[in-house]
């Protein structure tokens, strides 16, 4: 390609002054669309505001056009396609320019005529937007990536999103192949610059390109739900690499793609999903609530539906899969649970099957009013439990008759609170084995099912001190796990059970997989974790954005250090800090320091009882909380905490006991230089306003300045101002403070009942919401400048003014009250958050009564990566959630969903993968992935594994405990290659001389083999590049670590470990 087929600067901006132009307007698309469904062809065309001109399309297509020919001639079919779809328009405007000026009238001029598609303006828009959904797709990527990207990878998985749907399999072919072919980036932008001086200046085009073309493709704002429901109905594949989990009306399912990464895939559905199932690995049925039973078979990038039916008119309870006997026998044998109807006094449900032509068979009735945990239906077993009785009915294999019925009632008691009644809470079933658990913690186990049913004599387990989440091995072992955060498998012959200590959270649902190897858990704060049970230690964790209906979830605010993210509770005595455009998890605080788990281990304590946090105010310094004990009558606790950074260290300054009324607490939060951002504001609902002056080393409350206005009830107060003022709601009136002396500067008189006070940006307006509207006054003059008789609710913060009015936002001017924006969200928000991400471009996050709610731009331009991000120190480390949007993350093997973390090697301080190696650092999620593990590398422990070589090799060298110089000592292998020989003579028959990257590499990949050999598992080796290159150093040392133990046996003592005075928790 010649530079004066290259396009030019003028061209690139003239694409995104049009852009801007029709993002602006309706798309075209759109307008076809709405067009062809009206019925009423000899309706006129009318001029629209909405309507675009024909020629204005063809104009920018013509760059565009000019952009795919650069991309060289493995793109020649895309670029003669649109070069095609642009000449027919033309001729048709050419041959009717009236009937072909806007798109309305193109649309309608075609209707009467009965065209063929080769010869249709509209549907030749149609493919051309097909061009320019891959044009913008891969613009974005080239401009957020850096000159050390792969370009081929870049535009290949931009044509697999986009193109590749279109085109048949010998095409799709050729492009994987012909991509290796396209020019580097650096000279891809040279070929956009042409004669242009500055690439900056190109840059900036190229980027409205990209954003006004997302516009036309999407120009509306778009709504994500970003927690709903809590998972539930966990199923793992019988290959175990596959999860499924229901949450709500969605799917989703979980695994690892054919380059080892890790994906998401949810599945919609018109109602709630009660029950997922694998058929095969690759085939998926689901059964939802109105008892329609849908197989999918999972492609490239989605799960395509086989078939689907509706099986049944009445509600489903909870459905069960019966694996074919013989292999001719295709289908699942699905078993419900039908609610006949919804009357209260309803007595029986329906037990069904279906045949193998989707029709339903009724079997027997069971007892109504049970939940789907109390049944269990397996091999033509059906078992229910109802208070302290288990049932269990054995049918025959060919109709379906009752051969047995048999029944077991337990004894209340045996637990630690006597006089509480107890019930059988579930059941679990696993061939010839049935488990029960029962809510004072006993677990009763029967082992012949099949034929005696409950009346053969039953184990009983006592371990747990409620009740808990239980399954059973196709060996007769049991997995119990709870409210105590600790998984147990009890096996047969031993009297204590094996135990996978300090989860992260209690868990909320436990699954077996097919072949009892491995078993996932749900926790309370709704992640997913896989443990190898032979070895009873976590194979994979994938964690969520956390909401816990158990937390009080009454913190939902905006912090000015992090103002892209909102903080909210996590689990009980956490908050979280959270993106709402990437959905993950970006920081976590431990707010409560007692932990009530390990304290009051009755079943109150566990279940009912403990702290979580009520409220908090941020300030770039500093973080005060209020906790509230929750099921106890106990005093609330107001902490100072000091903050590191920003927000992902805290340390604790000052914790006091307040009393239970106290609930507001209130900070200076302006980013300008104050002489208050030391003081904090709490309140009392009964009228008792306390100030506190705050240092690093302590917190005194200035008892001089506490105040009660009048002993009037407080239902509100403002954050503090630069100057000092604040405000506190009292009924009727607003009491305007100086914190300084605590004087009254004013009582402003609302004339009904306030609901909330705030101050908008300047700080001279201040908001006021009533019951019955809102008022707005101007302190510098003590007058009302506005007020607008509506009931709603209110949010001000930085951004600006937001009135809530049920499921509609509105964005509103503080000096006057006009209306500048609206914003609907699908249901009633009860607490909004209003983020700027870039300029002008707002995302809304709400709470309501359908979970977490976001209301924002439909693209919107995100490297989905936190600043300095680091989670809590937990027994393992939780990767982000990954959105079905954003780009895949990596994984270390085919046989995880993601990469396992160790605790022991929190960082000391972030880094970034290295920039210097030859090799192009990944792009997205992969390479936020790599900058993760680069955190946990840990510099105390790698000089400790350096010394436990240096003893075994008997060789001097430099030990230094830090990241240079151990990637700097084993870069070329030949050490770790002496390492295993001095484990095991003749481990490495040849050691390469280190001359040559090959050599290197080579001794690298010798080390590993020898280390595999010792017993180190595939899953816990590193790659030679993670070393010779720097991308993962942490890998090595848990190679090195996992060496150690394995040689330990061998009478070779281990490396030294590394204390926890050493772990930086960040």
């Amino acid at each position: 390609m010649t530079d004066t087929e290259a396009p030019s600067p003028f061209c690139i901006k003239l694409v995104a002054t049009q852009m801007k132009k029709l993002s602006t307007e309706k798309p075209a698309i759109k307008i076809i669309t709405e067009i062809t469904d009206n019925n009423d062809e000899n309706s006129p065309a009318t001029n629209s505001p909405e309507d675009v001109e024909l020629l204005t399309f063809v104009e920018v297509y013509e760059e565009l056009c000019k952009f795919i020919k650069m991309l060289g001639k493995i793109f020649e079919f895309v670029e003669k396609d649109v070069r095609e779809k642009i000449d027919l328009l033309k001729e048709l405007h050419e041959s009717n320019p009236e009937g072909y000026k806007t798109v309305i009238t193109m649309v309608h001029s075609e209707k009467p005529i009965d065209k063929k598609e080769k010869e249709s303006g509209a549907i030749a828009i149609l493919h051309l937007n097909r061009a320019l959904e891959f044009i913008v797709e891969f613009m974005y990527a080239a401009v957020a990536a850096s000159n050390e990207d792969s370009i081929p990878k870049i535009c290949k998985e931009c044509y697999d999103g986009t193109l590749a749907k279109h085109h048949p399999w010998i095409i799709r072919t050729a492009v994987k192949v012909a991509v290796y072919t396209l020019p580097s980036r650096e000279r891809m932008l040279e070929y956009i610059r042409g004669s242009a001086p500055d690439e900056s200046m190109i840059r900036g085009h190229i980027d409205d390109v990209v954003q006004h073309g997302k516009l036309m493709e999407h120009p509306e704002n778009i709504e994500v739900t970003l927690v709903g429901q809590p998972y539930s109905n966990l199923v793992i594949s019988p290959n175990n690499r596959i999860l499924a989990a229901t949450t709500g009306t969605s799917c989703e399912v979980l695994y690892s793609d054919k380059k080892g990464n890790a994906a998401r895939r949810v599945i919609k559905h018109d109602s709630d999903v009660i029950a997922v199932f694998f058929h095969t690995n690759e085939r998926l049925v689901t059964v939802t609530e109105n008892g329609e039973v849908t197989e999918y078979e999972a492609q490239e990038r989605s799960f395509e539906k086989l078939v689907s039916r509706r099986v049944t008119a009445f509600p489903v309870v909870c459905a069960f899969a019966q694996k074919p006997q013989l292999d001719e026998e295709k289908e699942l044998e699905i078993w419900l649970v039908v609610k006949k109807s919804s009357a209260k006094c309803q007595k029986f449900y329906d037990v069904c099957v279906t045949g193998a032509n989707g029709s339903v068979e009724k079997v027997l009735e069971i007892p109504a009013n049970l939940r789907k945990e109390q049944i269990a239906i397996s091999d033509r077993v059906i078992s229910y439990c109802q208070g302290l009785e288990v049932n269990s009915i054995i049918l025959k294999d060919d109709d379906y008759s009752v051969v047995k019925e048999t029944k077991y009632t337990s004894k209340n008691g045996g637990g630690h609170d006597d006089e509480h009644i107890h019930e059988i809470e579930r059941l679990a079933v696993n061939g010839n084995f049935l488990v029960a658990s029962i809510s004072d913690g006993r677990v009763l186990q029967w082992s012949n099912l099949k034929t005696a049913g409950v009346s053969d004599t039953h184990h009983r387990i006592h371990w747990h001190k409620v009740g808990s989440h239980v399954a059973v091995t196709q060996f007769g072992n049991v997995l119990s796990a709870g409210a105590e955060c600790v998984l147990a498998r009890h096996s047969k012959g031993q009297k204590e059970p094996t135990l996978l200590p300090r989860l992260a959270a209690p868990v909320t649902g436990l699954v077996l997989s097919d072949d009892s190897s491995t078993c996932a858990l749900i926790m309370e704060d709704n992640s997913i974790h896989t443990v190898l049970l032979s070895t009873m230690a976590i194979k994979s964790s994938l964690s969520t954005l956390e909401y816990c209906p158990r937390s009080l979830n009454t913190v939902f605010c905006s912090d000015p250090l992090r103002p892209k993210d909102v903080a909210m509770n996590g689990k009980p005595g956490t908050i979280q800090w959270f993106d709402p455009v990437t959905v993950t998890t970006q920081s976590k605080m431990l707010v409560t320091l007692e932990n009530s788990i390990d304290g009051d281990m009755t079943s109150r304590g566990i279940r009912s009882a403990f702290r979580d946090v009520l409220t908090v105010s941020f300030t770039p310094t500093l973080a005060a909380t209020i906790e509230k004990f929750i099921n106890y009558d106990g005093e609330n606790h107001l902490r100072f905490w000091q903050r590191i950074g920003n927000a992902t260290k805290t340390k604790l300054v000052a914790s006091i006991a307040v009393p239970k009324d106290v609930v507001f607490v209130a900070t200076c939060q302006t980013s300008a230089a104050s002489n208050f951002v030391n003081t904090i504001v709490t309140a009392s609902t009964s009228g008792t306003i306390s100030v506190w002056n705050y240092s690093e080393k302590e917190v005194r409350e200035d008892l001089e300045r506490s105040r009660n206005w009048q002993e009037a009830e407080i239902r509100s107060i403002s954050n503090i101002q630069t100057d000092g003022k604040f405000v506190s709601a009292h009924g009727q009136h607003a009491v305007l403070w100086n914190v300084k002396n605590m004087k009254i500067i004013d009582v402003l008189s609302c004339e009904d009942d306030i609901q909330k006070v705030a101050f908008a940006a300047d700080g001279r307006h201040l908001i006021v919401s009533t019951k019955k509207g809102v008022v707005c006054w101007d302190l510098l003059c003590l007058l009302v400048v506005w007020r607008i008789q509506q009931s709603v609710g209110i949010l001000v913060n930085s951004v600006g003014c937001f009135a809530i009015d049920s499921t509609q936002v509105m964005r509103f001017d503080a000096e006057n009250g006009r209306v500048l924006e609206t914003m609907q969200f699908s249901a009633p928000v009860d607490e909004l958050i209003v983020i700027e991400q870039r300029k002008a471009t707002l995302v809304y996050v709400a709470k309501t009564a359908k979970g977490i709610l976001c209301n924002r731009p439909a693209l919107i331009k995100s490297s989905g990566k936190g600043s300095e991000t680091i989670d809590l120190k937990t027994p393992f480390n939780q990767l982000a959630r990954i959105s079905s949007s954003t780009s895949k993350s990596t994984s270390s093997s085919d046989q995880q969903f993601v990469r396992q973390p160790r605790p022991e090697a929190a960082p000391s301080q972030n880094f970034k993968m290295s920039q210097s190696y030859h090799r192009p650092r990944p792009a997205g999620m992969a390479g936020a992935i790599l900058d993760k593990q680069a955190n946990k590398f840990n510099d105390v422990e790698a000089g400790y594994l350096l010394e436990w070589i240096k003893d075994l090799t008997k060789e001097e060298f430099d030990c230094e405990p830090s990241r240079d110089n151990f990637r700097e000592q084993l870069k070329d292998g030949s050490r770790l290659c002496k390492l295993v020989n001095a484990i095991k003579e003749g481990s490495v028959k040849k050691i390469m001389k280190p001359i040559s990257n090959f050599n290197c590499l080579e001794n690298i990949n010798q080390f590993t083999n020898a280390a595999r050999k010792l017993g180190v598992k595939d899953e816990e080796t590193f790659q030679s590049v993670d070393l010779f290159d720097g991308r993962d150093l942490f890998s090595v040392t848990v190679t090195l670590q996992s060496l150690a133990r394995k040689v330990e046996k061998l009478g070779i003592a281990p490396p030294k470990q590394v204390s926890k005075d050493q772990i930086v928790n960040m």
